[in-house]
């Protein structure tokens, strides 16, 4: 664990120099996003679960001709957005490494860019960001992780009372993940009003609490390697998830009933949605590898909201808050590094 660790509090180091640099209108998160974009390039093969898979994936598409794509066994069971990115990548000549690299890199160029125009404590959401596990999520699901950045961008221009340009974002994203088609519900909440919002929730509530097998029919039929979701049920279901979203979205709601606000209430109704997902998903048995991911495209909304809920105490009282949250953040990083996505133990390839 000491290399995640140390990538931990070094960016802690580099967040906390920004945020000192910040009236100077300094900005050193790039080399913040370059070192974890090498962390993550140079790690051995088995470091995250899918990585293996990732791999084989990126080499069945290092064919000699654009139609020779067809060839590969991953071709029917794999967005084709995704397969062209590892054919443009494989024509240039680069190794899975640096094709991680790059991946990794605009991932997070994607998140500087989302958080600096979002959130109220850009530096704030960063640290949530990595000790949250979103940062280490893409060593899993790079895919997913991809879309999920889209999805997040196309939130930013949902918020701006944009709908074409987001949502023509949300289909490219799908092209890299079919998942990312659940995250067009979300301009419904945006443009919605409060009792119309209620609606949305209930109904997607009742929706997976009874009718899970719909969504897995659905998305069998826009990807065949989803048909068989239903059936992955395994003794590791994500409950530790699940607890984790409860406690965040206690905390949550206790702010909301007591200073409530637009943005605030938006983000809150968002990650409701996920916490669902993830919750019937635990419920219902089903692998935390499956239905469960689902839940990344809405819980993401916690990184703008933590700053919110920090902002709220005095000034003589936020530093004691901040080493709090640091200490319980880094905890959760530590436990859930070590447990979860087969990312432990780190090593180089």
């Amino acid at each position: 664990m000491l290399p995640y660790m140390l990538i931990v509090f070094f960016s802690m180091i580099i967040l906390l120099t920004n945020k000192l640099l910040s009236e100077k209108k300094i900005n050193i998160v790039f080399f913040l996003i370059l070192i974890l974009s090498i962390f993550s390039a140079i790690r051995g093969i088995n470091v995250g679960t899918d990585n293996f898979m990732y791999e084989n994936i990126y080499q069945s598409f290092e064919v000699e001709s654009f139609s020779d794509l067809k060839n590969s066994r991953f071709y029917s069971i794999t967005e084709k957005g995704f397969i062209y990115i590892c054919y443009i990548f494989n024509t240039i000549g680069l190794n899975y490494n640096f094709f991680l690299f790059f991946l990794n890199a605009f991932y997070l160029f994607l998140f500087d860019f989302f958080s600096k125009r979002t959130s109220i404590n850009y530096e704030l959401s960063w640290l949530v960001f990595i000790a949250f596990g979103y940062y280490t999520f893409i060593y899993n699901g790079l895919r997913q992780a991809l879309a999920i950045m889209f999805c997040m961008l196309a939130f930013y221009f949902y918020k701006e009372k944009k709908v074409f340009l987001p949502s023509i974002i949300v289909l490219v994203a799908s092209t890299i993940h079919t998942s990312c088609l659940v995250f067009l519900i979300v301009p419904f909440l945006i443009f919605s009003s409060t009792k119309t919002r209620i609606l949305i929730n209930i109904l997607w509530t009742l929706f997976f609490a009874f009718g899970v097998s719909y969504i897995f029919n659905i998305a069998g039929g826009l990807n065949e390697k989803y048909e068989d979701y239903s059936d992955f049920k395994t003794e590791n279901s994500g409950g530790g998830e699940v607890v984790f979203l409860l406690i965040n979205f206690l905390f949550f709601l206790i702010y909301w009933i007591k200073n409530k606000g637009e943005e605030f209430t938006i983000y809150l109704n968002i990650f409701y949605l996920g916490f669902i997902v993830a919750f019937f998903s635990f419920l219902n048995g089903y692998s935390a590898s499956g239905l469960m991911r689902l839940s990344k495209y809405f819980t993401w909304t916690l990184i703008l909201m933590w700053p919110y809920i920090i902002h709220k105490f005095s000034k003589d009282s936020r530093v004691m808050a901040y080493l709090i949250f640091i200490v319980f953040s880094t905890i959760y990083f530590y436990i859930s590094t070590i447990k979860y996505g087969g990312l432990y133990p780190y090593y180089l390839d």
